[in-house]
């Protein structure tokens, strides 16, 4: 009798401490939207985008979507909005930013406008495709809505690119703790950060996952290379699958190879912004490997695996040169480095096909 009525108690302060957990929560996600309308003002003219990405998909969707809503606002002069009643979207800025990206959430203003005041333009139907938004620039309507597909374009906001940098960088407290990943004695070397994605983008459709034969030759030829200039490298791998990153690289154990548990990708970015001189996108259609690369330190090369060699399903649905930065090498199996030319891109090639909202994943 007494250990069920101690269970009871147990069970009953428990369920006392999540609910008050939750009443936190909320007050505090409340209070953040209420922070954002009082910032408003009301004959600012605005600009939101459709945020399919932020509310459904994971780390890199909410990026680009963010940086993308920033960059327009900032090209059209508008003020940079999410409706204070969708409550999803900022459920989901809440959980991604909070304390992680405190310069994130003060960027956004909240504020509902009417749909019959809201003007709605499409401007493009794939996600990884620029829609020419420098258009709108004599738009004349008050509260302005875009519609469009993610917006994976680094064209949306590569004009601000330092700002971007600066905004979506991890709090102090993550720096803190991404110190740790690798011992102080390897910290001056030359670091090549391969990025791994497995996961879900193995049972995916149209994502293909990072292969075990491209990433060890890629990060060998790599490794290759770049011991020509320097002495010392060192390479630390990121990923959302430890044991197959550590039984992948086990097979190249005679040079220094660190494996990241990715149980933070706060923490990987705030260790790449730091330490990373090569970023190396195994999985090219990976969105958080993308923004490994765009966020890692200052001058760092970045490479990505050829996505047609990779046999990736998403090539259909991108305009590649819209996608990859022209800084960025895209690199095959054999070690071929592609040169990108400069040339007019066409309108949009027979080849796009519309994707999915559900299947454009991180």
């Amino acid at each position: 009798m007494m250990l069920t009525r101690r269970l009871f108690y147990t069970l009953l302060l428990f369920t006392y401490f999540l609910a008050l957990t939750g009443i936190v929560w909320f007050s505090k996600k409340t209070r953040t939207i209420h922070e954002r309308m009082a910032t408003t003002r009301q004959e600012s003219p605005t600009l939101r985008i459709f945020m399919y990405g932020t509310k459904y998909g994971q780390m890199g969707n909410v990026f680009f979507e963010l940086a993308a809503l920033l960059g327009i606002a900032d090209t059209l002069g508008r003020v940079p909005v999410i409706d204070s009643n969708d409550l999803l979207a900022w459920d989901a800025l809440y959980d991604y930013t909070g304390n992680r990206f405190p310069r994130l959430l003060e960027q956004f203003n909240a504020l509902h406008v009417p749909k019959d005041d809201l003007k709605m333009v499409n401007i493009t139907e794939f996600c990884c495709v620029y829609g020419k938004t420098h258009e709108l620039k004599n738009e004349t309507a008050r509260h302005l809505m875009i519609r469009g597909i993610h917006f994976q374009s680094f064209k949306y906001f590569d004009h601000m690119r330092s700002e971007i940098r600066s905004i979506f960088q991890p709090s102090t407290p993550l720096f803190q703790f991404s110190e740790k990943l690798l011992p102080n004695e390897y910290k001056n070397d030359f670091i090549i950060c391969p990025h791994i994605r497995r996961g879900d983008f193995e049972t995916s459709s149209y994502h293909n996952p990072s292969s075990a034969e491209f990433t060890l030759k890629a990060t060998e030829f790599l490794i290759k290379k770049y011991l020509k200039t320097h002495p010392k490298i060192t390479v630390m791998v990121f990923g959302n699958d430890h044991i197959w990153s550590t039984e992948t690289f086990s097979e190249i154990s005679e040079y220094n190879i660190f494996i990241s548990k990715g149980m933070s990708v706060a923490v990987d970015i705030a260790f790449a912004s730091s330490y990373c001189d090569v970023v190396l996108i195994t999985a090219p259609s990976s969105t958080f490997g993308w923004w490994l690369g765009y966020l890692a330190k200052e001058n760092a090369v970045v490479y990505y695996r050829d996505i047609s060699e990779a046999g990736d399903k998403m090539k259909a649905h991108m305009i590649e040169e819209d996608y990859y930065p022209p800084s960025w090498k895209k690199l095959k199996s054999d070690g071929t480095i592609f040169i990108r030319l400069v040339k007019n891109m066409k309108k949009l090639s027979t080849r796009l096909r519309t994707i999915p909202d559900s299947v454009a994943k991180e």
